[in-house]
Parts: C-alpha cells; structure tokens; sequence
C-alpha cells in the first residue's frame, strides 16, 4: 500500500527505544532562603532586634496589655525602620531584588497618598493603638527587609520567638478564660 501523502515515505519504528527516566524526587525539607550575608558577617544588633521585634509584636498584641504595650511597640517599629530600609535598599543587589524593588513600590504609592490625603498628620502617623498609616506600613516592610538580610541562624530565633510568642498568647487566653468574673 502506497503512503497517503505523495512524495513522503513510510518511516518503520525502530526495535530499541531509550530507557524512561523516572520523574525527579521533590525534598521533603525546607530550609530557609539563602541568607544575603555570610553567617560571620551578620551583626548581632540586627539579630536582636529582629528577636526583640517579634517578641514586643507578639506579646504586645494580648488584650490585657495592648494599650500600655503600644508605646514599646510603637518605639521598637521605630527601630526596626531604622534598620529595615537600609536592609531594603542593600536587597537591590540580592536575588530578592523584585520584592524590594515592589516593597519600596508600595511604600512611595503610600507616601503619594499621604500627600494627597486631607489629615496628612494621621495618615503618616496612623491612630493610637491602630496599625495603619504610613509609618507601621514602613515598620512592615522594613520588617521584611530586616529579616531577609538575616542568616539562618538568626532566622531560627526568630522563629523560636514567634513560637513563644504564640504560646504566651495562647496561655493567656487559656487564662482570661477560665478565669474570668461571671456575666
């Protein structure tokens, strides 16, 4: 039988075909993001502040004491600012260099509606006790920034203090609820 198409010419498979390879294996582990600074390069003052931030942050959202703690958190946003949008600017040159180049995006977009905005002293500031304006808005990102520069070691402390963070959080609530004055 000829071939259907005229001019072309039946090609007959060939006995041996190429092994299959099995799909690759996903890592069942994580591990954090490459650290921007070498382990011995990183400054124990960044470390501690990123701790002392998570611990202020975490603890300081607890109803009994939100109020009196939004002073210490307010004044430890200060800060992390300080030492976050530094970190921001540094991360152009690292593999994170999109996110930072969106976070400072996002933070000059505020500073315009700051601008525009009719009470621009409360929309810089933001409300006592609130997180908004473009101050915690800047305490946010900087907070990104900080700990995206870190290493990995002080990423695990980080963590640890979230964590106890959750856990002081959580016994509180244990607390305010079984002991709390009937309705």
């Amino acid at each position: 039988m000829e071939h259907p198409l005229p001019g072309s010419r039946r090609v007959e498979p060939t006995a041996t075909l190429a092994p299959e390879t099995a799909p690759p294996q996903a890592q069942a582990t994580w591990s954090p993001p490459t650290p921007v600074r070498h382990e011995r390069e990183t400054g124990v003052g960044l470390g501690m502040l990123a701790v002392a931030s998570a611990l202020v942050w975490g603890v300081g959202a607890v109803p009994l004491i939100a109020g009196s703690a939004w002073t210490l958190r307010a004044a430890i946003t200060l800060l992390v600012i300080a030492a976050g949008l530094p970190a921001l600017l540094r991360l152009r040159r690292t593999p994170h260099r999109l996110a930072a180049l969106l976070a400072a995006s996002l933070l000059i977009v505020a500073l315009a509606s700051v601008a525009a905005s009719g009470d621009p002293t409360r929309s810089f500031f933001g409300h006592f006790g609130w997180a908004v304006g473009w101050l915690p808005l800047a305490g946010l990102v900087s907070a990104w920034a900080l700990g995206a520069v870190l290493t990995a070691s002080w990423v695990r402390r980080v963590e640890t203090t979230v964590l106890v963070a959750v856990a002081v959080n959580g016994l509180i609530a244990v607390l305010q609820t079984a002991f709390r004055p009937p309705v």
